[in-house]
């Protein structure tokens, strides 16, 4: 099967779930959203304790950690907007799927893996892991990292981290 072949097949297949069965699109949506969460959570707090070992580990432990999310939405056949933006894109471009359909896949796609990504946070505030975490801790210096970032810095690295994602598809096509 061809590229375009792959494309045209995974465009209709996801209008037919968002279609035929929205609940189902919805909580795949959700177990993105989580699976991506639940993998940056836990990443976070093993760099934070592999940075007491070595203060630079904890960069590399982290998206090491980071990539079995990517790892258990592409094996469990979860919904993730990134990856959807690459099909659509593409299949819009060949017309196999109209543009207010992608419209409607990824605006959907978006709410529920936010909705699965406040869940599992939710979950990580109540969690003793979490109550360790002070200014000092990994996470806080990825968050204040982010955020001292200009417009321009966000949105080229934004570039790279969905290019790393999409081979991660694309491979596993």
């Amino acid at each position: 099967m061809t590229f375009s072949q792959k494309i045209q097949t995974a465009c209709q297949a996801k209008e037919e779930l968002i279609d035929q069965h929205f609940v189902r699109y919805a909580v795949k949506s959700i177990f993105a959203g989580a699976f991506l969460t639940l993998s940056t959570g836990v990443g976070g707090i093993a760099a934070d304790v592999i940075n007491q070992i070595h203060p630079s580990l904890g960069r590399f432990v982290f998206p090491f950690i980071f990539s079995f999310g990517l790892v258990y939405i592409l094996f469990l056949n979860s919904e993730l907007v990134t990856s959807n933006m690459m099909y659509l894109t593409v299949g819009a471009y060949y017309r196999y799927i109209s543009a207010k359909k992608v419209l409607k896949i990824l605006v959907v796609c978006t709410l529920f893996n936010l909705v699965g990504a406040a869940l599992i946070a939710a979950l990580f505030n109540q969690s003793f892991a979490y109550t360790l975490v002070n200014s000092k801790s990994f996470p806080v210096g990825v968050v204040q990292t982010k955020l001292a970032k200009t417009s321009s810095q966000i949105f080229f690295d934004s570039i790279i981290a969905n290019i790393f994602v999409n081979i991660a598809i694309l491979s596993y096509l």
